[in-house]
């Protein structure tokens, strides 16, 4: 019945029934309808006035909460079997507390949108590692091992993923990158950062792993990137990639460059050479 009472009223509903009297009530179901019969009336006003505010709410309660005692009771009820006394009085007045404090309120209507975000960005990660997973078994390169030294990488963008790999995974992934790592070695301005133009590919092994291979296979079939990308890498990004990447980025247009890598729940965030 509290339940669905205003709190910062229901005190007013005990009074009434203490004018009344609370003669043969035993048990909180006696109680029950010996309230709906004294005050019927009294708890449909309650009930349209529960809407009168919430800071009124918290104030009554409080103060219905501090002026409840046994000896408010009339002395049959106070002392009956099956009600409980001063135990049943205290768990009146922690609700109307709990009310107050708006534990009742906020904390069971107001879900931590952070929690949610957080969850959700979990799911994501999970999700993107057991992808890379997937396309291991269904392109033949076995299951990751960290002494294996293989690599595979994925961005996805505008709900299509591209997948990298290294070119050591395998002959064909060699010979069939060998013209990109060529070509994007020719047209992207290494130099600065670095200090001189590389003579060779050997000078800009970025281009040789899964992490360039996925942006650079996006970048030329979308023509035009987004200025933030997360990626998603079965190894630990490396010292190369991490000083490359952000000249790589610049040339592609991607600031940005969000990476989680090697299993792990927190990225490595790469932005873009100026």
């Amino acid at each position: 019945m509290l339940d669905v009472i205003p709190a910062f009223k229901a005190a007013g509903a005990f009074s009434t029934i203490g004018r009344m009297g609370t003669k043969g009530v035993t048990t909180l179901g006696d109680l029950t309808k010996t309230m709906s019969r004294a005050s019927g009336r009294r708890l449909i006003q309650l009930k349209q006035a529960g809407h009168a505010g919430l800071n009124s709410v918290k104030q009554a309660a409080a103060n219905a909460g501090d002026r409840i005692s046994p000896s408010g009771l009339q002395p049959e009820f106070a002392g009956a079997s099956g009600v409980g006394g001063e135990s049943f009085v205290q768990n009146v007045k922690n609700t109307f507390q709990k009310i107050a404090s708006n534990d009742g309120i906020k904390k069971a209507s107001k879900v931590d949108s952070r929690d949610i975000t957080k969850n959700n960005n979990q799911m994501e990660i999970n999700k993107r590692y057991s992808d890379i997973e997937r396309f291991r078994e269904r392109m033949g390169y076995g299951k990751y091992s960290s002494d294996s030294g293989n690599t595979v990488a994925c961005i996805k963008i505008n709900d299509e993923t591209f997948y990298g790999v290294n070119s050591s995974i395998s002959y064909e992934s060699k010979m069939k990158t060998i013209q990109m790592r060529r070509k994007w070695f020719k047209e992207i301005s290494w130099a600065p950062p670095k200090a001189v133009k590389p003579k060779h590919l050997g000078y800009t092994q970025s281009l040789s792993h899964a992490e360039a291979h996925s942006l650079l296979q996006a970048y030329e079939k979308l023509g035009k990137m987004p200025s933030r990308v997360t990626m998603y890498v079965d190894r630990p990004t490396c010292g190369i990639c991490l000083g490359e990447l952000p000249i790589i980025l610049r040339h592609i247009g991607v600031k940005e460059l969000i990476v989680y890598s090697g299993g792990r729940n927190e990225p490595v965030i790469i932005k873009a050479i100026k």
